[in-house]
């Protein structure tokens, strides 16, 4: 038997059978009369044979007005779309599709009905001899990049207002801890929306305002309490537990690695060299003090040197990021080094660009800047913040690009009064990185993927 052509089904098309005649809103008349003539013919013919196919090809989901996505046809019956990472879900509700099915064949629904192609969407073909197929719908994301290899883009994932931090001198602090977000006065928010949740964290045993909390890359919550000592969290609601009776001195912390196997928190108050204290931990156990030397002087009582430290070792890679250059004089510096021993790699551009154009600004004796390494997929990222009058920067440090800045945005305006912080934690497979700018009056997170654009 001849073969015939897929039918193209588009939403206001519309297919009817009566008894063996099909009337099609088509190309034209012409090929309607043709087709008509054709199936009047078999039907008065002796030859019994009736299609079988149940086909379903070019199928295209509609997102909007010019916005088609193309779909895969799988093993299984299965037909795949790719969707991107920061596509809103319930953008896939009570939209359209369009594809051919085979001749004489009908389907059910019909793609003009709406469906919410966030779930998986089913089609029925019957053929023109009563055969069914049922095919289904599902989307997916895209390709994505190999271990190892970084990420492939961002976007914003969400922002909130917050209320005004009463002390301005935790500057360092927020942290995350399972799936919640804790900031400068021990408010928690979903990590994943933002949402504030009514949590408290059992402080018992610990001064709070001396506190600054941190997490490790393993999402370890670490509690830094200002000359006594660093506390542990295994539960929210249980007391912190003390892990190291050393004295620390900073407002702003930092930690690398995992402190259940090899981890290490980085206490940012160093001497008149750069010197930063280290305290490593191994197996959940604090075992030495280490030193992280910058060599860049500062006039850090005002703590206003930090380090975004990128890898977890004795000695590893970093950035230094200053408001107050080598020369003593109130201005930034940010620079690169491969270890403590290394050559200071003075970066330029956009980053110092930001802060000679807005003006950076002083609050008492210190100059609000906070940082830390991130790690994802393979490769560390150095994540910092900074402000000025009416502004505040968000910056993401790519080392292995010549330090380029696949994030660097201002926002305006911006109080001086206010706590500055950043912190990241996995997505739960894994694909992605959560990246979070606390800067006083809001927090804003970004989501770092895999995932192709």
């Amino acid at each position: 038997m001849e073969r015939k052509k897929n039918i193209l089904w588009l939403p206001n098309t519309r297919i009817t059978k009566k008894v063996d005649v099909m009337k099609i809103k088509y190309h034209n008349w012409l090929q309607v009369a043709i087709m008509a003539t054709m199936v009047a013919f078999s039907a008065c013919s002796d030859d019994p044979t009736l299609y079988s196919d149940t086909d379903i090809t070019g199928f295209k989901v509609r997102l909007g007005e010019g916005n088609y996505k193309q779909g895969t046809i799988k093993d299984g019956n299965i037909i795949e779309f790719k969707i991107t990472p920061d596509l809103d879900l319930s953008k896939l509700n009570g939209i359209t599709c369009s594809f051919f099915i085979s001749p004489y064949a009908t389907v059910t629904p019909t793609p003009d009905v709406p469906q919410d192609f966030s779930k998986d969407v089913h089609y029925t073909v019957k053929a023109q001899d009563g055969t069914t197929t049922d095919w289904t719908v599902k989307w997916t994301y895209g390709g994505k990049l190999n271990d190892g290899e970084g990420f492939e883009y961002f976007f914003k994932k969400w922002e909130i207002s917050v209320p005004t931090p009463s002390n301005k001198d935790k500057d360092g602090f927020g942290a995350v801890f399972g799936n919640y977000i804790i900031d400068t006065q021990f408010n928690f928010y979903d990590k994943y929306t933002g949402q504030k949740v009514d949590k408290t964290l059992n402080v018992t045993g610990i001064d709070a305002s001396l506190c600054q909390l941190v997490n490790d890359d393993a999402g370890n919550l670490i509690g830094v309490v200002k000359n006594v000592g660093l506390y542990r969290w295994t539960t929210v609601e249980g007391a912190p537990q003390k892990v190291a009776n050393v004295t620390p001195g900073a407002n702003k912390v930092s930690a690398t690695g995992d402190i259940d196997k090899v981890g290490y928190v980085y206490d940012s108050k160093p001497d008149g060299v750069g010197t930063h204290a280290v305290y490593k931990f191994e197996n959940g156990s604090y075992t030495s003090t280490l030193s992280l030397v910058t060599g860049r002087p500062s006039n850090d009582s005002n703590w206003r040197q930090i380090v975004a430290v990128l890898g977890v070792s004795d000695n590893p890679p970093f950035y230094v990021i200053d408001a107050v250059n080598a020369g003593g004089v109130m201005g930034p510096e940010i620079g690169y080094k491969a270890n403590t021993a290394g050559a200071f790699n003075n970066i330029t551009g956009p980053y110092i660009d930001m802060w000679n154009k807005k003006g950076y600004a002083g609050w008492g004796n210190h100059v609000l800047i906070s940082g830390r390494g991130i790690p994802f997929n393979g490769r560390w990222y150095g994540s910092t913040i900074t402000c000025g009058w009416g502004w505040v920067g968000l910056h993401l440090l790519d080392p292995s690009n010549n330090n380029s800045l696949p994030i660097t945005e201002t926002i305006e305006p911006w109080t001086t009064n206010s706590c500055i912080w950043t912190t990241c934690s996995p997505s739960d497979d894994g694909e992605s990185l959560y990246l979070y700018y606390g800067y006083g009056v809001g927090i804003r997170c970004y989501e770092l993927t895999k995932y192709e654009k």
